[in-house]
């Protein structure tokens, strides 16, 4: 093992217990922490067998290792992106009917 893998061995263990302890927190719920933790278990399984990586992109027909996970990585921030967008179009969906019921309360005074 190279010394960036060790690096990112420790990186993904300090981010698995940050994801512990924000669902013992309650900050996170169940499938929200399970979903983290199967990253963060996979980048330490990737650091620690690279030739996995590898063998996984030649079953999907794509010649490096590491360019299967910058193809899975973009899909997954383009997902995460677009649930962001959507959770602030939500949310400003809330706050304009918020801001209208009290200026109509504040009216009605």
């Amino acid at each position: 093992m190279t010394l960036f893998s060790y690096l990112l061995v420790t990186a993904a263990v300090i981010m698995l217990g940050k994801t512990v302890y924000k669902y013992s927190e309650k900050k996170f719920t169940a499938i929200e922490a399970l979903v983290w933790s199967a990253l963060w278990v996979g980048v330490g399984v990737i650091s620690f067998a690279p030739r996995l990586v590898s063998w996984l992109a030649g079953l999907v027909g794509i010649g490096r290792g590491v360019d299967l996970v910058i193809y899975v990585s973009i899909l997954a921030l383009f997902y995460l992106v677009f649930r962001l967008f959507d959770r602030v179009e939500q949310l400003s969906e809330e706050l304009t009917s918020f801001v209208r019921e009290k200026a109509i309360e504040d009216a009605d005074e």
